[in-house]
């Protein structure tokens, strides 16, 4: 015969991967990293939401201010004229009526364009038409009775936030992969099976040979890139880490300064509750 063939059929099975070892470590920690991250989308949505969601009641509130005072505004308007008529007042007083009106018109204008805008910001958020807002009594009441710690604010926010802990597992993710590169110098160890098959043999060969390898491998030089990956994964872990830092050091002053307006606020409600009392009165 003049035609013949062969042919070999080889499975390799890798049984140990050395550098496996810190990059699976790293991926939990990248994992756990995430769903925090996800946390941190969720209170952030929320305080944004509320944010918007208190904007909107202030919107309106000046609506109704410019109202009123546009209702006054025009009321002294009316007086103004009708006392211009008998000759009690000059008519320069219903002149300064006239443009008192058409000062409380623009504002009105702007103050319902302003409402608009808040109200459209919050439906984004809630991602759903926002018909009326109701004002939150239980929040308002707890503002006024709010008390807080400042050192037990901080200690508490530095313990919960989702973005503080984020950081942290993307550090000890960064430098278990920063050991990966280590891990490169033990050798890999594989199972390897191969099966010959020659249809034609000549004595003293066999028609089929199989034969089952364990090979150890590894790259003896790799031009110094294992050590340039750990560098680079080191600078990224104390990227994070510096990070986490900053925020934590921002948590406290941030406590401060909103403890600081919740205080302003409340007097500012209280005089503006005093000044509306008297407004009546008068």
């Amino acid at each position: 015969r003049y035609v013949t063939g062969s042919g070999s059929l080889t499975l390799t099975q890798p049984l140990l991967k050395p550098s496996a070892i810190p990059r699976l470590s790293s991926a939990k920690h990248s994992l756990r990293a995430a769903e925090l991250t996800r946390d941190e989308e969720h209170r952030t949505l929320a305080y944004d939401t509320a944010r918007a969601f208190l904007a909107g009641l202030a919107a309106d509130r000046f609506v109704d201010a410019a109202k009123s005072r546009l209702a006054r505004a025009r009321a002294n308007l009316d007086n103004a004229q009708a006392r211009a008529e008998a000759e009690l007042n000059s008519i320069n007083d219903v002149t300064r009526a006239k443009l008192e009106v058409a000062s409380a018109q623009r504002e009105v204008a702007r103050r319902t364009r302003d409402s608009v805008q808040a109200r459209l910001a919050l439906e984004i958020l809630v991602g759903a038409p926002v018909d009326g807002l109701a004002p939150p009594a239980a929040l308002f009441t707890s503002a006024q009775s709010f008390n807080g710690d400042n050192k037990k604010l901080t200690d508490t926010t530095l313990a919960s936030r989702s973005d503080i802990k984020s950081l942290r597992e993307q550090t000890l993710a960064a430098r278990e992969l920063a050991d990966e590169p280590n891990y490169r110098l033990i050798p890999a160890l594989d199972l390897v099976g191969q099966w010959r098959v020659n249809p034609d043999p000549i004595p003293p060969q066999v028609w089929h040979e199989e034969t089952l390898t364990l090979a150890l491998s590894w790259t003896i030089f790799d031009g110094s890139q294992r050590y340039a990956d750990r560098r680079s994964q080191l600078a990224s872990a104390t990227t994070f880490e510096l990070q986490k830092d900053q925020i934590e050091r921002t948590v406290s002053h941030e406590v401060r300064s909103a403890v600081a307006s919740l205080d302003a606020a409340r007097e500012s409600f209280a005089l503006a509750t005093e000044a509306s009392a008297a407004s009546r009165a008068n």
